[in-house]
């Protein structure tokens, strides 16, 4: 076979068998031009690789969640939180409000503190037993860098009583004691003495409930990723109030008495205080992968308005006759008994420690434990007196001036938290 030289090209080359030398160098020569062509095209620039060099796949992390990897933290401009709450309040301290003596001490010596065989029925140390409490809170970062933001919390703890309760129908004696002003010498007020009166006294000491609340701009002005440090600053406020009742009965049983009379007596001493503040503090953050450790301290500087309230009265009911009723019982008398108002200024400091992890992006569980002080508070229990001068009893021969007097007292209230809670994250 052979090829013509002399005949024009249509359409395309066409090969005839036939020289087996040249066909073999056009076939190697293809073979080739393939070859460079197909390394050519299967080469991506040296700026844009197609797959990640061998050692990249190596070191890219497997997903490890099931094993405790770490927890990306929290993202979400929104927050809410829910703390249940363990407290303890600072007791307070009363003085002896009932005594008795044994069988056969004399009337003069009954109850009286100081004299031999005298015991304390109530009084003493109370009010710092455990409290239950909650916390809610909320807050809102007001750009998408979490600089800036606002935030509110509102808690409650719940009240406490101390109940006592006593009646003597025989042998039992029952005073309720005091110091004489005139004399300097302790004294007592006999409710039930053998041969003379039967009688009984109920006493409730109890605290309400305390309710706080905030409302705080919150500034993060450093966030090193391990560290961060939020500034606050905003409004404070807390209430609390307090109440001693002391309710005694009397029925006379000597010849002097008509049969059923009864002398009842009432003493009332309530203290309520409200804090109106502007609230400043720092709040750091250590972190370290899913757990992370808060340090806050915050001082509320304010107005504090308390305001206390005494009162007694009694009354007297002889059958056949309209019950009297005079003012002034025992310990609240016609020359203490009013509502006194008093304006402060007034400081509510606050430190705390929280430890935290991070669940996931949305969710957080966190410990704590806190101390507040409630600066110059006024209780129920520092408000008697039991200085009296025995004219003032009912019925009083004279009210102007004289014991028992009053003055506001004031103390310190620390309360110390231990709280545990969630943290939700959108």
């Amino acid at each position: 076979m052979s090829v013509d030289l002399n005949r024009p090209a249509v359409g395309k080359y066409t090969f005839v068998a036939g020289d087996r030398d040249m066909n073999s160098r056009m076939l190697i020569a293809s073979c080739l031009v393939s070859f460079c062509a197909g390394s050519t095209f299967a080469q991506a620039p040296a700026d844009q690789l197609l797959y990640p060099p061998p050692s990249a796949i190596e070191t890219v992390p497997l997903p490890m969640a099931s094993l405790g990897a770490p927890v990306s933290t929290a993202t979400g401009n929104m927050w809410t939180s829910a703390d249940y709450m363990f407290s303890w309040f600072k007791g307070t301290q009363l003085g002896s409000l009932v005594t008795t003596s044994p069988t056969g001490t004399p009337a003069n010596t009954a109850g009286v503190l100081g004299r031999p065989g005298t015991q304390t029925l109530f009084g003493g140390r109370h009010e710092d037993n455990v409290r239950s409490g909650f916390r809610l809170g909320a807050g809102l970062w007001l750009d998408q860098g979490q600089t800036f933001g606002v935030e509110a919390s509102f808690m409650m703890m719940e009240s406490q009583a101390a109940l006592f309760s006593t009646m003597s129908n025989s042998s039992l004696i029952l005073a309720r004691p005091f110091t004489d002003s005139i004399t300097g010498l302790p004294q007592a007020v006999l409710v039930a003495f053998p041969g003379a009166s039967r009688g009984s006294i109920d006493v409730r000491a109890a605290s309400g409930n305390l309710y706080s609340g905030n409302l705080d701009l919150v500034e993060k002005f450093y966030d090193g990723g391990w560290l961060r440090f939020n500034a606050l600053a905003g409004y404070r406020y807390y209430s609390y109030h307090e109440n001693l009742g002391i309710r005694q009965s009397i029925s006379p049983t000597g010849p002097n008495f008509i049969p059923g009379t009864n002398l009842a007596s009432v003493d009332n001493f309530s203290t309520r205080n409200e804090f109106h503040g502007f609230d400043m503090g720092i709040r750091s953050e250590f972190v370290m992968e899913n757990l992370s450790m808060e340090l806050l301290g915050r001082l509320a500087l304010g107005d504090l308005h308390t305001r206390v309230a005494i009162g007694g009265f009694q009354t007297v009911s002889v059958p056949g006759t309209t019950p009297i009723t005079r003012a002034g019982g025992v310990y609240a008398l016609g020359t203490n008994s009013a509502i006194f108002n008093k304006y402060r200024l007034s400081t509510m400091p606050e430190f705390g420690a929280t430890l935290k992890w991070q669940v996931s992006q949305s969710l957080q569980l966190r410990f704590g434990y806190s101390v507040l002080n409630l600066d110059g508070v006024a209780r129920a229990a520092n408000q008697v007196n039991t200085t009296i001068n025995p004219a003032n009893f009912p019925p009083a021969t004279s009210t102007i001036g004289g014991q028992p007097s009053f003055f506001m007292e004031r103390s310190q209230l620390w309360i110390q938290n231990m709280t545990i809670g969630l943290v939700f994250t959108f």
